[in-house]
């Protein structure tokens, strides 16, 4: 005796409906497929996308990165020449205090050396006396 199918229907009659439902997955199959390669070409096509534009964006970082360098480059000899500028003001101003100072100095002392104001006019008049009673100037005189 043949065993009992599970569903109850006979095994002639389940044979024909798996067939019929073979049949009709087959053309489902086809569609699926059809849709599935549509859909790969379409991922094919994002992916080139994808990585034309990931090209594009290290190129960019490339170029920005050598951007980068250079500024620093540029920022490093500016750095350099402001700290030696500043160096060379400081020594600047170091010799205008001290060149200051001695003036200040040399001042002081020839006021010390030379009499006062006053003890100028003095002697300024002393010799203007000097020179009118001279004979050399009683001379030019007569001559002017």
């Amino acid at each position: 005796m043949p065993p009992e199918p599970v569903d109850g229907l006979p095994i002639l009659l389940r044979m024909r409906q798996e067939q019929e439902r073979s049949n009709l997955d087959e053309g489902d199959l086809w569609a699926e497929n059809t849709k599935l390669q549509n859909d790969l070409n379409k991922l094919k096509q994002k992916e080139r996308k994808m990585l034309q534009a990931d090209n594009l964006v290290q190129k960019q970082l490339l170029y920005s990165e050598e951007q980068r360098y250079q500024l620093e480059a540029k920022l490093a000899a500016a750095t350099d020449d402001c700290h030696s500028k500043t160096k060379l003001l400081d020594e600047s101003s170091k010799q205008l205090r001290l060149a200051k100072l001695q003036l200040d100095l040399m001042v002081s002392n020839s006021d010390s050396d030379f009499p006062s104001k006053e003890q100028g006019y003095i002697n300024r008049n002393k010799a203007m006396k000097t020179q009118v009673n001279h004979p050399s100037a009683i001379k030019r005189e007569i001559e002017n």
